[in-house]
């Protein structure tokens, strides 16, 4: 099971900038963070993927043939 994941935007002093960006799963998020890790606009702001509770996808099951 999946669960969707937030990519989120902090400041030094801790507020978060208002930007967060929800992906499907965990690697999602880790994927977006290596595109904005490098830009010079982002040196002062900490970056983080937080996970929610929230599934974003299962396994379903599959039902056995009646006899």
């Amino acid at each position: 099971m999946t669960f969707y994941t937030v990519l989120a935007f902090f400041l030094a002093s801790g507020e978060l900038t208002g930007e967060a960006i929800i992906l499907r799963s965990l690697q999602e998020c880790s994927d977006a963070m290596d595109a904005y890790i490098y830009r010079d606009d982002m040196r002062d702001i900490d970056i983080f993927c937080v996970e929610t509770r929230v599934a974003s996808s299962s396994i379903r099951p599959i039902m056995r043939p009646s006899e």
